[in-house]
């Protein structure tokens, strides 16, 4: 899948953006990549889709080193995809179907080939209430889910979510985790940026943290996250569950329903 070795990037400016990053996607199925603002994440994943390219260090995609001319990276984007942090970033159609059609039809697909692969994306997004709305009419997280859709019709084997929680309420913010998870089962290998650790931690199976551009862990998403000194040098916050877990001193649970489970089986077994 893709992979990067020893890679560094520079702005114009000379500023050390990411040094010696060593990234691989066959870790896990759900990756997470996590720091705080400016560690760097955003700019990992452009360089991982190519539209970065790193001054050193080498980036593979199925163990081929990408190349930037039009035909390789044509080639990538058929097979990767990113939705970023704002929507109206790769929005740019004024009517919701036709802008989840672009990339179909740039592909040359057939329109009945353009219509499956939208009403497929609209259904996983849960959007074809609003297919045919203008886009200026629609809610922040309603341009998330037609970006995401975006890319779904893509039919891309992995897509690099930036921040994909932002600036959303917390009752849209359960229905994109669902999605998320919605997404993968479909067989979709993903990669989720956010400073959002319990987003972290209910999804991914595999995490990266990032401090000033630099790698400074790798683990199981479980394990990563029981490496205070760690997670604190990053400036991040252990999970809600995983502190619980260190503090009451409870077993680790994945999910918030495995707590609530696992307690109400010892009330019932204190009072039978």
């Amino acid at each position: 899948m893709i992979k990067m070795e020893n890679v560094m990037y520079k702005y114009k400016d000379n500023t050390v953006a990411l040094n010696n990053i060593n990234f691989d996607l066959d870790k896990g199925n759900i990756i997470g990549l996590i720091g705080s603002n400016g560690a760097g994440k955003t700019t990992l994943i452009l360089n991982c889709v190519g539209l970065l390219k790193p001054n050193k260090g080498n980036i593979t995609f199925n163990k081929k080193e990408l190349k930037y001319n039009k035909k390789f990276l044509l080639n990538l984007r058929n097979h990767v995809g990113v939705v970023f942090q704002d929507p109206d970033r790769q929005i740019f159609y004024s009517k919701v179907y036709d802008d989840i059609a672009f990339g179909p039809r740039n592909l040359g697909l057939n329109e009945s080939e353009v219509k499956k692969r939208v009403d497929y994306a609209l259904k996983m997004v849960n959007a074809e209430k609003f297919k045919d709305k203008p886009v200026h009419f629609l809610s922040h997280g309603q341009k998330k889910r037609v970006a995401i859709a975006g890319v779904l019709a893509m039919d891309n084997d992995v897509i690099f979510f930036d921040e994909p929680t932002a600036g959303l309420d917390p009752d849209i913010t359960e229905k994109m985790i669902a999605l998320l998870k919605r997404i993968s089962n479909e067989g979709k290998k993903l990669v989720i940026s956010s400073h959002d650790m319990d987003l972290i931690y209910n999804l991914c199976d595999y995490s990266y943290v990032l401090n000033e551009g630099e790698i400074i862990g790798s683990d199981k998403t479980n394990k990563i996250f029981l490496k205070e000194d760690l997670i604190n040098k990053a400036k991040l916050k252990q999970p809600w569950l995983v502190r619980l877990h260190k503090n009451l001193n409870i077993p680790l649970f994945k999910s918030e329903k495995a707590l609530y489970s696992f307690f109400n089986q010892r009330s019932e077994s204190f009072f039978s």
